[in-house]
């Protein structure tokens, strides 16, 4: 490994140290403030259209991922550009990939939890049973972190094809 690649990894690194930790903090303000409202047994909002509920909690859904998964594309254009091909193994370019890919992905698990919390308990105060409730949440729960690994898995393939 050269003295430019160990510079290369230093530098994204900070970056993404500094592109992270306001996105950390703001997510486990979100997710306290959503356990707050839940431990505080305040009634939930309910939805002003029960009908269009489902159609608003995706339109929500898909918006949060959007923005996940472009990071998470950019991310990996961009190490893919600077190391070459990622592989997986003890090397710094997977370590780096790990840190920059893995710890936003459990971040953006978080936040998808609490904001799938939420909308479950909005779903019971507009009239739905807690059965449909219960798989809204399993719904999403299951759909967001399989659309993240999969983007994820597409990108680092397509970026490792390409250099």
């Amino acid at each position: 490994m050269t003295l430019t690649q160990i510079f290369y990894a230093f530098l994204i690194a900070v970056i993404g140290a500094l592109i992270l930790i306001p996105i950390i903090i703001w997510v486990i303000k979100k997710f306290d403030q959503a356990l707050d409202r839940h431990n505080e047994n305040k009634p939930a909002e309910p939805y002003t259209l029960p009908k269009n509920a489902y159609a608003i909690i995706a339109k929500e859904n898909i918006r949060t991922l959007a923005w996940y998964l472009l990071y998470f594309i950019i991310v990996i254009i961009t190490l893919v550009y600077f190391f070459g091909k990622i592989e997986y193994g003890e090397n710094l370019p997977y370590i780096v990939f790990l840190i920059l890919v893995g710890i936003p992905f459990l971040i953006a698990f978080v936040h998808v939890v609490s904001k799938v919390e939420e909308q479950s308990t909005r779903l019971v105060a507009s009239g739905f049973s807690a059965g449909q409730a219960t798989a809204h949440r399993m719904k999403w729960l299951l759909i967001i972190p399989g659309i993240m690994v999969l983007v994820i898995d597409i990108a680092l393939q397509v970026a490792n094809s390409i250099k």
